[in-house]
């Protein structure tokens, strides 16, 4: 609006530009403009390693940035909102500013499939997903079908928090790098394996935050019978 704008907007738009500035620390990222706002506010490649004899940074695997200025659940309920979460191609990570702290949260959708392929076992589709960051289950895989006919996906604990001091330091960069790359990789072959036909998920029963996901997880079939 002319001569103003919304305060809980500008609180957004402060949350994103912290989310870029830590994001610009480990991952080449581009900002969505606006007018082209379909879902994520960043597109990224990872910074995967610096040629020395070059003075070249490696630009890595591709990803999504959602960013949010709060832990509360991100819900798609609209038709054509389900079918673009439930057919993505890219890993999609969540990332929640900590304002105060300089900091944020770093979230993977992972478990996102577990629940989209729940159909493959005969049960009905959603008319709502919503992603939880910080909530976990008792079951590993993280989806939880509510009476209402919605689906929750417990995101469970941050895979790793990112300060600023940290987006300074080429040794805690590295780290970060470690960490993020291995649940891209993960959630890169699961969504792999389901447009090739494979109908089955794999992923850590447990895993720590600052820490890469353990490869000793459940491969779990999901085709119906």
């Amino acid at each position: 609006m002319p001569g103003g704008r919304s305060r809980s907007f500008r609180l957004g738009d402060r949350s994103e530009l912290l989310v870029e500035h830590l994001l610009a620390g480990v991952a080449f990222t581009t900002p969505v403009p606006r007018q082209e706002d379909i879902g994520v506010d960043f597109m990224c490649s990872l910074i995967t390693g610096y040629d020395e004899r070059a003075n070249l940074l490696k630009a890595g695997p591709f990803f999504f940035v959602q960013a949010k200025s709060s832990a509360e659940a991100l819900a798609f309920e609209e038709p054509h909102g389900l079918e673009w979460i439930k057919n993505q191609e890219n890993p999609i990570l969540l990332c929640v500013a900590d304002r105060e702290a300089g900091a944020m949260d770093v979230y993977s959708t992972w478990n996102l499939l577990c629940g989209v392929l729940n159909g493959w076992r005969g049960l009905k589709a959603p008319t709502c997903i919503r992603l939880c960051p910080g909530r976990s289950g008792s079951d590993w895989r993280g989806v939880e079908d509510q009476a209402d006919g919605s689906q929750d996906i417990l995101l469970g604990k941050p895979i790793i928090r990112i300060t600023h001091d940290q987006v300074f330091d080429e040794k805690s960069t590295r780290g970060i790098v470690e960490v993020i790359s291995e649940w891209i990789a993960l959630d890169r072959e699961n969504i792999t394996n389901r447009h090739a036909g494979m109908y089955w998920v794999v992923g850590p029963q447990n895993y720590r935050t600052g820490e890469p996901p353990s490869r000793d997880g459940i491969a779990i079939s999901l085709v119906s019978g």
